[in-house]
């Protein structure tokens, strides 16, 4: 499948085309989440949104009135897919994936498409910390976009779950804001231990 992909490289696509490309791909991994908010299947409407967001690059020219999407486009919409089926959701792919190569978002899908693993995959996507940087100094976590995630406010108190990462880091997680707290706090967890 990633031949496929890779074959990709060159094309240029009308929006339509850019969804219909990626929804192949979808299908040909097999790509399926368990959480029923998240579909399987990409339209154009989405794709507008993720643009409006920051998660997915604006076209790379238009022809006219006609926006032309390239190669990037195509991995940056697999790399969401493949993410929210390891149950990461929109607000923390958001934070990074903007600042990803067009190499680093191949080679995190070849991994992923290879043997996908809920544990690694921030791991599998983010590139290499130097041992000498502060956490702070690395930004494992790209800067936010422009338009920064919102979480929606609500009146009622929900029980929020503590997760303790290391000596001292202990994180706070609401369930009703965030899709698999158990998930995001294993992934944080690991991410803490490659660092140290």
């Amino acid at each position: 499948m990633l031949q496929e992909i890779l074959s990709l490289r060159n094309r240029e696509f009308s929006l339509d085309r850019l969804v219909e490309a990626v929804n192949r791909q979808i299908g040909r991994a097999g790509l399926a989440s368990d959480d029923e908010r998240v579909s399987e299947q990409l339209d154009v409407r989405t794709v507008r949104y993720y643009q409006t967001l920051g998660v997915v690059s604006k076209p790379s020219r238009y022809d006219g009135r006609q926006a032309v999407y390239g190669y990037q486009h195509l991995l940056q919409l697999l790399t969401i897919k493949v993410l929210q089926t390891q149950g990461l959701s929109l607000a923390q792919i958001q934070g990074w994936l903007p600042a990803q190569t067009v190499e680093s978002l191949e080679a995190g899908l070849a991994r992923q498409l290879a043997r996908p693993t809920p544990d690694r995959v921030l791991r599998e996507f983010s590139r290499p910390v130097p041992s000498s940087i502060s956490v702070r100094q690395a930004r494992v976590l790209a800067p936010a976009p422009e338009m920064p995630y919102q979480p929606p406010q609500t009146p009622e108190s929900t029980e929020r779950r503590a997760y303790r990462l290391a000596p001292g880091v202990e994180l706070l997680l609401d369930p009703a804001e965030v899709a698999d707290p158990n998930g995001l706090a294993r992934r944080l967890k690991i991410l803490l231990e490659e660092m140290s």
